[in-house]
């Protein structure tokens, strides 16, 4: 049994919902979990009686599911100057006394681990375009560059071994330092007994700037439940707008097919309900758009790459899911490979005694 640290991204629901997969998986494992997080994520786990480490959460700028990397480093800037917040930081991961830190996505754990000499381990999707070998399209390159280098820029230098959940699997470039493990889901969705009802379940995470969809969803002869979408003053008829809550997930069971975001959160679990899929990469995250091309290259769905659907492709879409039965092979949830690898991670590790820190003298000190 050991003592495990989860930080997280504090935005984007996937990284909490990832988060909750593994602390539930590693739980049942005997071992104990405490997460590190700031932003909506912090205000999800402690109301689920978490025990939270507060850090800084960088919050990416998207708009009309433009995603904005310039405006989203300028926006963060501020949070990099931690000060008095990373002594404390590094005192309260001292105090929780782990044996590992697992990192998704979040940069100050990492930093205040390495003080420490605490080991850690990457848990990600992102990764996925840092550490695999694909073809990219040349339209694509610039984006990939970018994207890559941000992923590189918010991952810890120094890890363990990096730990990338995917429903696709690309070779990876180096096979000793990372694995890659099908999606983590909750027991939640594992549970969730799958119908075709008659509602298509959207969402998307830009929340504003998507006027046009709902026009274009309006036009369609389709019933649609669309969440974190700001609606109009007139709402059409065909078109019920919901918040994130407890209900997504049931909504999600019983729809007849999801337009959404390229997360690989949401794709994951509509995969493994069998939904007919049709995605749209937030521009400027290329994540995304990998994510895209491989739920068409691999027959999972259709896509929209340079802008939110067309009303073509949206009625294309729904006739296609009403008319056809999904026939795909099932997908495999990675949550018992992920148990294996902490555990085989641990293992390797053993329990030596970490270097504790003095936010006193700025120092290290091993014991003796």
């Amino acid at each position: 049994m050991a003592n495990i640290v989860y930080a997280l991204a504090g935005y984007g629901r996937g990284h909490s919902s990832r988060a909750l997969a593994c602390a539930a998986i590693l739980r049942a494992e005997g071992h104990r979990m405490t997460f590190c997080c700031g932003g909506p994520a912090k205000v999800r786990l402690e109301a689920l009686g978490e025990d939270v480490i507060d850090v800084p959460a960088l919050k990416p700028a998207i708009h009309g599911n433009r995603g904005d990397l310039l405006k989203t480093v300028v926006r963060n800037a501020k949070a990099f100057g931690l000060g008095p917040d990373f002594v404390r930081l590094v005192s309260q991961l001292e105090a929780a006394k782990p044996q590992l830190l697992l990192a998704d996505f979040e940069p100050f754990a990492p930093a205040a681990a390495d003080m420490l000499g605490l080991p850690v381990v990457t848990l990600n999707h992102q990764q996925i375009v840092t550490e695999t070998r694909y073809p990219v399209p040349p339209r694509y390159r610039l984006s990939a560059l970018a994207t890559g280098a941000a992923i590189r820029a918010l991952c810890p230098y120094r890890t363990h071994h990096s730990l990338i959940s995917s429903f696709y699997f690309p070779p990876l470039k180096r096979p000793r330092q990372a694995t890659l493990l099908g999606p983590l889901l909750r027991q939640e969705v594992l549970a969730l007994k799958p119908k075709r009802g008659e509602h298509f379940l959207v969402y998307f995470n830009g929340g504003s700037g998507l006027e046009g969809l709902v026009e274009r969803l309006a036009n369609v002869d389709a019933s649609f439940t669309v969440y974190n979408v700001n609606a109009p003053q007139q709402t059409p008829a065909n078109v019920i707008f919901k918040r994130p809550s407890p209900s997504f997930l049931e909504d999600l069971a019983q729809c007849r097919g999801v337009i959404c975001t390229a997360g690989f959160n949401l794709i994951s679990e509509a995969l493994f309900l069998n939904k007919p899929l049709l995605v749209t990469p937030n521009r400027g995250f290329f994540e995304q758009t990998l994510n895209a091309l491989y739920v068409e290259r691999d027959g999972w769905g259709r896509a929209s790459y340079d802008d939110l659907p067309s009303l073509d492709m949206l009625k294309t879409f729904v006739a296609g899911a009403t008319s056809e039965t999904p026939n795909r092979n099932p997908l495999i949830p990675g949550n018992a490979a992920l148990a294996e690898a902490i555990n085989g991670l641990l293992g390797r590790l053993g329990k030596a005694s970490w270097p504790s820190y003095s936010p006193q003298r700025g120092t290290r000190v091993r014991p003796s």
